[in-house]
């Protein structure tokens, strides 16, 4: 069940086409669970809260006014996931 989905969880293409057949017209975009990295040291969370969101930013790119980012952000580390938080919101443009 979850390989037939992967391609409209990856492609911008496919969700939005997925999307539009079933009549939604805006769709928030996150990572799983697995992905947000709450076991990482201080310097792998920052990077990997960076990379992860980056890649969210730029799948949401593809159709602004229909696909918006829901950051991960390193939770573990409080001083840093301020200043990923800041990072995502003014660099990446997440609400």
């Amino acid at each position: 069940m979850v390989q037939e989905r992967i391609p409209s969880l990856v492609y911008a293409e496919v969700r939005l086409a997925d999307m539009a057949r079933t009549g939604i017209d805006f769709q928030l975009v996150s990572v799983t669970p697995a992905q947000y990295h709450y076991w990482a040291g201080a310097a792998q969370a920052m990077n990997l809260s960076h990379a992860v969101n980056e890649g969210v930013a730029a799948h949401c790119a593809q159709r602004p006014g229909q696909l918006a980012g829901v950051g991960v952000f390193p939770l573990q580390h409080p001083d840093l996931a301020v200043a990923a938080l800041e990072h995502e919101v003014e660099g990446l443009g997440f609400k």
